[in-house]
């Protein structure tokens, strides 16, 4: 999957991602950002992953594990915070892709009512 990936690259964008994610409670600038990259990860198209709601939901699971590994100080208030701090952004994510799908399934529908479309 990771073949050929310029892994430097997707580190620097997973630490600037996380930072928006916990800036989007007191930033406009940082909620702004989160919802292009909702848009751009819910699309199936050119440059979309294809994300669902679902799948942030999932990826913060495995990020809350990832802290309790190398965290010996973690407990399930240390799990509480970082589900609080993500928890505006996460919730974004989720209404951009939802919005997403939702146009997809629209143009989808037109299409096949008006296949001239």
């Amino acid at each position: 999957m990771f073949k050929g990936v310029d892994m430097a690259r997707q580190i620097k964008m997973l630490k600037f991602s996380i930072s928006m994610l916990m800036l989007c409670a007191t930033s406009a600038n940082a909620r702004e950002a989160i919802r292009l990259y909702g848009c751009r990860h819910g699309s199936s198209g050119p440059g979309g992953i294809g994300a669902t709601a679902a799948d942030y939901d999932i990826w913060l699971d495995c990020l809350i594990d990832t802290v309790e590994l190398c965290d010996p100080k973690f407990d399930e208030s240390v799990a509480a915070a970082w589900r609080h701090c993500f928890a505006s952004g996460i919730a974004i994510m989720k209404e951009e892709c939802e919005t997403v799908s939702r146009r997809a399934d629209e143009q989808t529908s037109t299409s096949e009512i008006h296949p001239d479309l």
